[in-house]
């Protein structure tokens, strides 16, 4: 596939609430699954296969060790400067923590071949402390889109998983529950919308980390070095909600996991569903595994219809409504050729950033179990699993195609034409 650099409907204003002093918004109205940025990597560490060398160092900025990729990308960033001075302008224009003054202003800086002859010869002194701490805050893993649907490759240790610094992805300011999402094709990475976005609106992306709480989030790596006073809307719902239901949230997720029954799982989700009154649908993560451990347990009991009704309630909880929830008899022309699902969170949310997967994934599972019985059912589903896809990744049937190729042939994939 090939891909080029490209900015979307958004533009960077100054936000004097924000650390950095900067944000990015909305230009204009933004909808769901619009493009919003494709940028290249202004220095990217990744597996050299046949020299996988390994590094350690102490990060001063967070008092803790950096490994692998990270480890190197301060270095890497710096000999890029040598190669190229005018890059150090780049640099300077990203936030580099409390200890460094705030840029005022962001431009894009015109890329330039690099002098690999001139990679150790600086012109001038280059402030590597600098460059270690906008490294500390503004780097990415950056793992390629996975193949689905097949089995997967074993997980990258920590220290071989790719690090890149991205220029215009710095810039978005983090919330638990962002209107936006990323994910990385080789050494570009890809932001698009989650959900519908007014006009001078802030758009958020998610640092990446885990918990159905803040009081968990902030034991993360990322929130206790980084973060540790997260004010966006979630982790204000959860301070106020407070600790204690919070951490009976966690201890009845964890619960759930070792559950054998179904009728265990609903017992416990009536119970985890009280932890979260007066929260957004989106924004309840938890809900998200409870229903999929429930869903696993019918399945192994070959109990379809009950598998797909958990799906159906599951989906809800990634901000979707399943718009045909019937599971046998003839459907009418109409409802043929119309989605089973629609979008219907309407601000950034908890599940947002998962919607991608479990949403795409889920309508396949749908897919899978109707495909044996009911060609046509299959079909609709296999359908909304495209049309979802496409508006979180792009690329239409082809990219679909590639990432589920266990699908690739499939009659109606192939017949498929997208609205």
């Amino acid at each position: 596939m090939d891909l080029a650099e490209f900015t979307g409907p958004i533009e960077v204003a100054s936000l004097s609430s924000r650390g950095g002093g900067r944000g990015i918004v909305a230009k204009r109205d933004i909808k769901f699954g619009e493009l919003l940025v494709v940028s290249k990597a202004f220095s990217f560490c990744a597996l050299d296969a046949a020299n996988p060398e390994v590094y350690t160092v102490i990060n001063p900025i967070t008092d803790s060790e950096d490994s692998g990729f990270s480890a190197v990308a301060a270095t890497r960033i710096a000999e890029r400067i040598a190669g190229n001075p005018k890059a150090v302008d780049a640099i300077n224009q990203l936030y580099a923590g409390p200890a460094h003054e705030p840029p005022s202003q962001f431009k894009t800086v015109p890329s330039e071949k690099v002098n690999v002859a001139r990679l150790l010869n600086f012109d001038e002194d280059v402030d590597i402390g600098r460059i270690q701490s906008v490294v500390t805050f503004n780097a990415f893993a950056s793992e390629s889109l996975k193949i689905r649907g097949i089995v997967p490759k074993p997980e990258l240790p920590v220290h071989l998983k790719p690090n890149g610094l991205f220029l215009i992805p710095s810039l978005f300011n983090h919330s638990c529950a962002p209107n936006s999402y990323h994910y990385c094709l080789g050494d570009f990475k890809i932001l698009r919308a989650t959900c519908d976005i007014r006009a001078r609106e802030e758009i958020f992306i998610s640092y990446g980390p885990e918990g159905n709480s803040y009081f968990s989030r902030v034991k993360s790596p990322v929130m206790a070095k980084l973060l540790p006073d997260c004010n966006c809307s979630l982790c204000i719902r959860d301070r106020k909600v407070g600790e204690a239901v919070c951490e009976r949230r966690d201890r009845i997720s964890n619960e759930i996991s070792s559950c054998t029954t179904a009728s265990a799982v609903q017992s416990q989700i009536k119970k985890l569903q009280e932890t979260f009154k007066g929260y957004a649908n989106a924004d309840q993560e938890a809900m998200v595994d409870a229903y999929l451990a429930l869903e696993t347990l019918y399945r192994d009991r070959f109990d379809y219809p009950n598998a797909l009704a958990t799906i159906f309630k599951g989906l809800q909880y990634v901000g979707l409504q399943v718009m045909d929830t019937s599971l046998r008899g003839a459907l009418p022309p109409k409802s043929r050729d119309a989605l089973p699902i629609k979008l219907v969170t309407t601000a950034g949310s908890r599940t947002g950033g998962i919607l991608k997967h479990i949403g795409v994934d889920g309508c396949i599972m749908v897919q899978g179990i109707f495909e044996s019985v009911d060609k046509v059912r299959a079909a609709k589903w296999l359908k909304g699993a495209v049309w979802l896809h496409d508006k979180c990744y792009g690329g239409g049937k082809d990219l679909f195609r590639e990432r589920y190729p266990h699908l690739s042939h499939h009659e109606a994939l192939l017949q498929l034409q997208l609205e």
